[in-house]
């Protein structure tokens, strides 16, 4: 894959902090998606999946709906 094509650029920029956050509550992907769909988010693993990569934007609800399910805020995405 080319570096500049589009695939190649992360689709946001908190994917990583979120994978961090995910791994220290010792949830994987399907358990923090269910989560997620309890907290009104339709979203599963593969998804999320793409998230954590980069590879999908994250709107700011649905960032909202994860800083709310860890008990984080805004301030804690810096």
């Amino acid at each position: 894959m080319h570096r500049n094509s589009p695939r190649s650029k992360k689709l946001n920029l908190s994917g990583k902090i979120i994978r961090r956050w995910r791994i220290q509550e010792g949830l994987t992907q399907e358990q923090l998606a269910v989560k997620l769909q309890v907290a009104g988010w339709d979203i599963d693993r593969v998804v999320f999946t793409r998230i954590e990569t980069g590879q999908r934007t994250l709107f700011d609800y649905e960032l909202k709906l994860i800083l709310d399910v860890f008990g984080k805020s805004w301030k804690d995405i810096e």
